[in-house]
């Protein structure tokens, strides 16, 4: 976690889901706000639609000196009800392909708090 937390060089994966932050922002305010324009290149904002969460997300490259990528995602359910944010610090095609298998599967189940 630390090397994840800490540095560009550490492949990984965070997950949220918040029903108090959709009440300040929406998916595009959120990815203005948690960025990574500071060590890393923004390739661009994309559509994002899984057929679960509509959104957005942000790709970089060049991050720190191992030159990853992250994949920053602001999405919502159709009513809106909450905001899932996802993180992924990829290193390798392995990374990008255990990426992609996450976000094709993941869905919120249950109450948030």
């Amino acid at each position: 976690m630390a090397g994840f937390n800490d540095s560009y060089d550490t492949p990984g994966l965070f997950f949220g889901a918040s029903n108090v932050l959709v009440a300040e922002y929406d998916p595009t305010s959120f990815l203005d706000d948690m960025n990574f324009a500071d060590a890393c290149l923004l390739d661009g904002r994309y559509e994002y639609d899984d057929g679960y969460y509509v959104g957005f997300y942000d790709l970089y490259t060049d991050c720190g000196d191992s030159l990853s990528s992250i994949v920053n995602i602001a999405a919502e359910p159709e009513d809106g009800s909450f905001l899932v944010w996802v993180i992924g610090q990829l290193l390798s095609d392995a990374d990008v392909d255990a990426f992609s298998r996450i976000i094709d599967t993941f869905q919120v189940v249950g109450n948030l708090p």
